[in-house]
């Protein structure tokens, strides 16, 4: 067996590195599904930074080898689940004070099983020595959902113990198992089994246990309260008492599972009690479940108003930190400028975002920090985007190994996805690619990895240009398409009297900021020039064009000698390289000849998709501008400042 279980809540202190399955949408504490730190792993490693060893400052060759950086979990979602463990601790004849007999669980309905998931029908019950008959007959009822709130009481009353703290594991297999309260395990799942709140031991790997539901949320509701007032309380992972004790070997509360099952019945019960400890030993309390796949939307949203609830009863809980790290790093793990935190290894939270997958507050942090903030280095040296590369050669080296289970590749191509889309946010923000170090084989891997990303950033970007610039004109069009049938001046005049008579309502300004947002990248001498250019070319198309026509430019007929011919009009040509008479110059050629001139510096010319029948020339970037005519006829030539 593993020697850890995957749960769907991070330890009470931020572990050192990913698991690999972390994806959410709100900037909110996540959970790690890894349960802390992997199977046979010391908790004094905290030291360690997010993706290295401590051998010689270097990260290990060894693929797979991830125990002070990315780690596996120990059989988690995001850790190796074909990955040797040592599993001497699980054969021990040492006595771990449960009996070894396992007790099969009856279940009082089918339910329909997740892919993924074991039933109860499964997985058997194993108790503490010395227990008795009415506490299994308690425990079995909770777990198979055949007891009533009655029969509940009448056992407590007649001694059944609802402090016992049975373990599940695999029925018939003897390995050990996992302990959960009888009060954890009383809380219905109600994510749609998208988040793992159960598991059973198994000697290969823990399963996930989708345990069957009660018949109504009343019913629940009676169960879990006689529980609460039907005994003392003693813990055996916490010296706390009710409802605060730990549910699980984890250190999680009753609270914190009925958060992460979307469970409103088990919620309100716990939150409105007396005693209730919202910062009891063990994970925060805002911790955001780590599904194992989208969860339905009405779970997120149930869940928000639990954390708006939570934060009423105590604002406190927002502030929080623990190991020096606070709800901002952790929601990094997951799942929101200038100076964002560090903490004791020089990780910002973008630095944790990026080794955990985390798409949402990847994409927060590289579309509102400042240039300096996108390749801030730890302090091994490492940039979120080096980062970054790690994780996806990781991926991609398991995804490739034909030993491989068939069964998770699934899961590491959407981790391989995701880990994608966090590179493209990083390249369009300024990431550093020669920040990725190429001193081994990994990071050479790496960077190669992350420079077939950034060929598809720059294939996209005239695309963003393009929409970003007619975006940015659909006021001014719409304007000027409202008044010219108004204008009591003639056909062909119209159009050119409402384009000026709507250029004076047009905000520039807005449209500008607009247009770089839209265009998405950002910090780089490519960046720059293209939104440079772009914001011209709109400044131009307002003030200086005399219609749409002009603008889009196109094909139009012309009288020529005798006859009528159809001529292609260029696009509206507001740039001229070299001074006045210089060449001039449309806008997508000017982009395309930024993106060829990056692509040269990373050797991706040939992987970028020209769109010209032939290359743009390529200019000096000094030379490229306006000319601006004054009103006595004379031109100057004004320069965009591109290099």
């Amino acid at each position: 067996m593993s020697g850890g279980h995957d749960t769907h809540m991070a330890s009470g202190d931020v572990a050192d590195g990913p698991d690999g399955d972390h994806d959410t949408d709100d900037v909110a504490e996540e959970d790690n599904n890894g349960g802390g730190q992997p199977g046979g792993q010391d908790d004094n490693d905290t030291d360690s930074d997010l993706l290295r060893e401590q051998e010689d400052g270097e990260m290990a060759e060894e693929e797979g080898a991830w125990q002070d950086g990315v780690q596996d979990d120990g059989g988690g979602e995001g850790g190796w689940l074909w990955d040797d463990m040592d599993d001497d601790d699980d054969d021990s004849e040492e006595d771990d004070g449960y009996e070894e007999d396992g007790h099969p669980v009856l279940v009082a309905t089918t339910v329909e099983v997740p892919d993924g998931f074991r039933g109860a029908n499964d997985i058997e019950a194993q108790f503490p020595h010395d227990t008795d008959n009415l506490t299994k007959e308690l425990t079995l009822g909770i777990i198979g959902r055949t007891i009533n709130p009655q029969h509940v009481t009448d056992l407590i009353q007649q001694g059944a113990d609802p402090d016992v703290i049975p373990r599940l594991r695999r029925k018939g297999f003897g390995c050990h198992g996992l302990g959960y309260r009888l009060l954890g395990l009383a809380i219905d799942n109600k994510s749609g089994y998208t988040v793992n709140t159960v598991q059973a031991g198994d000697y290969d790997d823990d399963w996930r246990v989708a345990l069957p539901q009660w018949s109504s949320d009343e019913q629940q509701s009676a169960i879990i309260t006689a529980l609460l007032d039907g005994g003392p309380f003693t813990a055996l992972f916490d010296d706390g008492a009710g409802p605060n004790a730990a549910a699980d070997e984890n250190g999680e509360t009753p609270l914190h599972l009925a958060i992460a099952s979307g469970n409103q019945t088990a919620f309100d019960i716990l939150i409105t009690r007396h005693d209730i400890d919202l910062h009891a030993p063990g994970p925060r309390m805002l911790m955001l479940p780590r599904p194992l796949r989208q969860p339905p939307s009405e779970y997120l949203q149930l869940l928000m108003s639990m954390y708006e609830r939570l934060i009423q009863r105590d604002p406190t809980l927002a502030t929080e930190e623990r190991s020096g790290c606070n709800l901002v790093h952790a929601a990094a793990e997951v799942a929101g400028g200038g100076a964002i935190p560090r903490n004791a290894l020089g990780e910002t939270p973008l630095h944790y975002a990026a080794a955990w997958g985390s798409l949402k507050v990847a994409g927060y942090f590289c579309s509102n920090l400042p240039a300096d903030r996108i390749d801030t280095q730890n302090n091994h040296g490492d940039t979120p985007i080096a980062i970054a590369a790690t994780q996806l050669d990781r991926y991609t080296q398991d995804l490739q190994d034909l030993d491989t289970p068939e069964a998770i590749r699934e899961m590491i191509r959407a981790e391989i996805d995701k880990y994608q889309r966090i590179i493209h946010s990083l390249l369009r923000a300024g990431g550093d690619i020669s920040s990725i170090p190429t001193a081994t084989e990994r990071g050479r891997r790496g960077r190669q990895l992350v420079l077939t990303e950034y060929a598809g950033v720059l294939n996209e970007l005239p695309t963003a240009v393009m929409a970003a610039v007619n975006a940015a004109l659909v006021p001014h069009r719409s304007l000027a398409a409202v008044l010219t049938p108004w204008l009591a001046v003639g056909p062909q005049e119209a159009p050119i009297f409402g384009w000026r008579i709507a250029s004076y309502l047009f905000d520039m300004d807005t449209a500008q900021d607009a247009v770089s947002e839209a265009i998405g990248v950002r910090h780089t001498d490519m960046a720059r020039r293209v939104c440079a250019a772009a914001e011209h070319f709109v400044h131009s198309a307002v003030y200086k064009a005399s219609s749409n026509r002009e603008v889009v430019g196109g094909t139009r007929h012309e009288q020529q000698s005798d006859k009528r011919v159809k001529v292609t009009v260029p696009q509206l040509q507001c740039f001229v390289v070299g001074g006045v008479g210089g060449c001039k110059m449309e806008l997508r050629e000017v982009v395309q000849r930024a993106i060829l001139d990056e692509a040269a510096k990373w050797g991706l010319v040939g992987d970028i998709d020209n769109g010209f029948s032939k290359d743009v020339s390529a200019v000096e970037w000094g030379a490229v501008g306006w000319v601006d005519k004054g009103r006595d006829g004379r031109e100057t030539f004004r320069s965009l400042r591109m290099t």
